[in-house]
């Protein structure tokens, strides 16, 4: 009966939020309204609003998390309501970016107008059936993304044929479904109904995957699915080569994580007991690495360097002004103040140099470390890394950004005895109020 009781608490708070997430189906018709014929939500006031829902969703979360931890709420519960949330979620117009059309556009350019979007950007092809609705600053460039997120992106974009409406409801429920495997891969990792909750309630979780539909949600899946197998009991070489080969597979969705590689790859080194081991391996993930780069850059390659694509956007000089990441911003303050010439370049420099040598001395104690390597320093160690590189590296930052870092604050959290919860609110929190810069 106690249980009971404390399971209908948790109703509660799920109706709650429940209720905040139906109040999303406003914004669209409301924007209308007002005149905002934007892909995305482009009205400041509205999208304050939506801050100001999101902002009340994290409250809900955070309340609603104490009674799972403090009361031992059953998984049933916590993932009826996340089912929930993502159906209400999946109809809603995206609200906070237009990324998912750029998806959209230039996945078409490989499945309906077969050419090499690495080579050739979407906004070539002004005959297509979406171009008027579509057409935005980065179709005009060829895509950024990952090899193994362009073939998947052609597949949805073939089946959905020339309806926007059916590709982009394909999108989504594509990214939900793979939100819910997240979640479950979470929760079979760790058997712990607070981690489960603490993925599955996210308000910005939610709110990038299943409203706005980002690409992240698959990087996410495949870093879950390399962090399953490097933390089973059984430290067996299969399991290491098996992590290895997710996380490539995640670096070719979006190259963010290839920040994690040599930190999991030290990791496993130091894990194995036998010098065997430990050569076999090496020379099984450079074979795996090998094997994945050449199957799925294989199909695209040219004799024009498909990554130079890559520098345009690094060096997009709209988007570093606006969005660089915090500490960047701190120093083009203090640079500025300073009277430093070229202040705006030397501080992007800084940045990366501040990371550089973070990323150097990072290595550098995990080397030292070595012999009282455990799941809970990886762990640290990938978030450290990743918390950084968000805050100091990038030529800009956006609030989806911070999804895989928090991923990884979950597992950090769970592992310590959800010891480490206010890291998981404060960087949700600063991916909703990042929204305030980004309008």
């Amino acid at each position: 009966m106690l249980k009971n009781n404390h399971a209908k608490k948790l109703i509660i708070f799920g109706v709650l939020t429940e209720m905040i997430y139906l109040l999303f189906y406003f914004v669209e018709p409301l924007r209308k309204r007002f005149g905002d014929q934007a892909l995305s939500l482009s009205n400041s006031y509205l999208f304050l609003i939506v801050i100001g829902l999101l902002l009340l969703a994290l409250t809900l979360y955070i309340l609603a998390f104490k009674q799972v931890v403090k009361n031992n709420i059953g998984f049933k519960e916590i993932f009826i309501f996340f089912i929930i949330f993502n159906l209400t979620l999946l109809f809603i117009w995206p609200v906070g970016s237009i990324d998912i059309f750029s998806y959209i556009g230039w996945s078409r350019v490989l499945s309906e107008h077969h050419t090499n979007p690495y080579l050739t950007a979407y906004r070539a092809f002004t005959n297509d059936a979406f171009y008027q609705q579509i057409n935005n600053k980065w179709l005009s460039l060829p895509t950024p993304y990952g090899p193994l997120f362009t073939i998947i992106g052609s597949a949805l974009t073939s089946i959905g044929g020339n309806s926007l409406l059916r590709s982009l409801f394909l999108f989504k429920l594509f990214f939900i479904m793979i939100n819910a495997l997240n979640c479950l891969l979470i929760h079979k990792t760790f058997k712990n109904n607070g981690a489960t909750f603490l993925y599955a309630w996210n308000p910005l979780i939610l709110y990038e995957f299943s409203i706005n539909g980002h690409s992240d949600i698959l990087t996410i899946f495949f870093l879950l699915l390399g962090l399953y197998f490097l933390l089973r009991k059984q430290q067996k070489l299969i399991n290491f080569i098996l992590c290895w080969t997710f996380l490539m597979l995640s670096v070719l969705i979006k190259y963010m994580t290839a920040i994690l590689l040599p930190v999991v790859f030290l990791s496993i080194l130091f894990k194995l007991k036998r010098k065997k081991e430990k050569i076999l391996f090496v020379l099984l993930s450079f074979a795996v690495s090998t094997i994945i780069l050449c199957v799925f850059y294989w199909p695209f390659l040219k004799t024009e360097n498909i990554f130079s694509v890559l520098a345009i956007y690094m060096s997009h000089p709209d988007m570093m002004r606006c969005f660089p990441p915090i500490l960047t911003a701190i120093l083009m303050f203090l640079f500025y103040h300073l009277k430093i010439i070229n202040y705006y370049y030397w501080s992007f420099a800084a940045g990366k140099i501040i990371f550089l040598f973070f990323y150097v001395s990072l290595l550098t104690r995990l080397f030292i470390k070595r012999k009282q390597l455990n799941r809970q320093n990886v762990i640290k160690y990938s978030c450290l890394a990743l918390f950084v590189f968000l805050f100091t590296f990038l030529p800009w930052v956006m609030s989806w950004y911070y999804t895989i870092l928090l991923v990884l604050l979950i597992y950090y959290s769970v592992i310590n005895k959800f010891k480490y919860n206010k890291f998981i609110y404060g960087i949700t929190l600063l991916g909703i109020l990042y929204y305030i810069i980004q309008r």
